[in-house]
């Protein structure tokens, strides 16, 4: 499974997505509670604001994980492992086995893309021509090498299993 350029596109989008409504949620918190001058006003205002952004980014972040989830592609392996059993329950081995060869080869391409996607957020966090604070570029690092350490685990599951 190759990553198109719009895939990519859209998981670096759903990213700045969540940190800018973050910062938007952050000032409006922020201008809420400099208008009022009664200090358990201030003090609920503010935590209503912080409890805004942290809503936000946690519906922010799992779009974010539903799209990481999407590129795994395991409902492909589900639905080859589906057939699979079904072909040895029918007694069809060579059938089945040929839909176990596909889960693997599906597994194998998804935790290779997730490990791919992670790659090249870290690139992008090290590529000192990309205009980008020190924040988004850690912020990117660090997304990636969990992108890539989820495709690595996945992978060497897929390897023990397939040996």
């Amino acid at each position: 499974m190759k990553l198109d350029a719009y895939t990519k596109s859209t998981l670096v989008l759903l990213i700045v997505l969540s940190l800018s409504i973050s910062i938007i949620h952050f000032e409006n918190a922020k201008a809420q509670t400099i208008s009022s001058t009664d200090p358990k006003k201030l003090l609920k205002e503010f935590k209503t604001g912080k409890d805004a952004i942290q809503n936000d980014i946690q519906i922010s972040f799992n779009q974010l994980i539903n799209e990481v989830k999407s590129q795994l592609n395991f409902s492909s392996v589900d639905s080859h492992l589906s057939l699979a059993s079904q072909n040895f329950i029918n007694g069809r081995i060579s059938e089945g086995l040929t839909e176990l060869k596909s889960a693997n080869e599906e597994w194998k391409n998804s935790s290779m893309t997730i490990i791919k996607i992670g790659s090249d957020f870290i690139s992008m966090a090290k590529n000192n021509s990309t205009s980008m604070n020190d924040s988004t570029k850690e912020i990117l690092d660090n997304f990636g090498n969990i992108l890539v350490n989820i495709g690595k685990k996945i992978e060497n599951l897929r390897i023990q299993l397939s040996d």
